[in-house]
């Protein structure tokens, strides 16, 4: 699934009639520091895009307040991080606090699996983010929730890792349906 979020600031304006500039900064988990977005809220690493951003300015100057928004299409994990407006009238500026994007995916979608018939079928799921998730299996034909799922965590470098595992023990002809996985992230 494709998934996009927006951010909106919204400013004083103190210099009403002035020409100001509006700079959207990204700093990516793990970064050091804030990197400037390019062109219209683009952010690159290692020559290619991770972040599809477009921004959406209000330039009236003769505004008491000024209001900016960050559009990001298509996030990956590689979008998660702190995002943070700035606007400067030449040397003065007003900074926004850091907006916080946390990105949780299914890191490992369950496989296409074939057993015979009285044989042990397992699927498994695996989701990433910054909490343990609960993870179910379903079957697609009624959305129904179908058996008991093994669930595991782990947590390395603040990324939590949720392993989930549905076992049909003795398969059987009514077994042999379509299955989907869903996580609901957080406690």
């Amino acid at each position: 699934a494709v998934v996009s979020t927006q951010s909106t600031g919204k400013f004083p304006n103190p210099f009403v009639g002035e020409t100001y500039e509006i700079v959207w900064s990204f700093k990516g988990t793990g970064d050091s520091i804030a990197k400037p977005m390019i062109g219209n809220g683009d952010v690159y690493k290692d020559g290619e895009r991770i972040v599809d951003g477009t921004q959406e300015h209000d330039h009236e100057t003769t505004s008491g307040e000024i209001e900016t928004t960050l559009n990001i299409a298509a996030i990956s994990s590689d979008a998660a991080g702190e995002y943070q407006c700035t606007v400067k009238w030449g040397t003065i500026f007003i900074k926004s606090s850091a907006a916080t994007l946390t990105v949780r995916t299914i890191s490992e979608p369950p496989k296409i699996t074939n057993v015979a018939k009285g044989g042990e079928a397992k699927f498994t799921c695996k989701t990433t983010g910054d909490a343990k998730s609960t993870i179910t299996f379903h079957n697609a034909a009624g959305d129904a929730e179908v058996g008991t799922v093994a669930q595991s965590d782990a947590t390395n470098s603040g990324v939590v890792t949720t392993t989930g595992i549905l076992t049909i023990s003795n398969a059987q002809d009514a077994n042999s349906l379509d299955y989907y996985s869903k996580a609901t992230c957080g406690d």
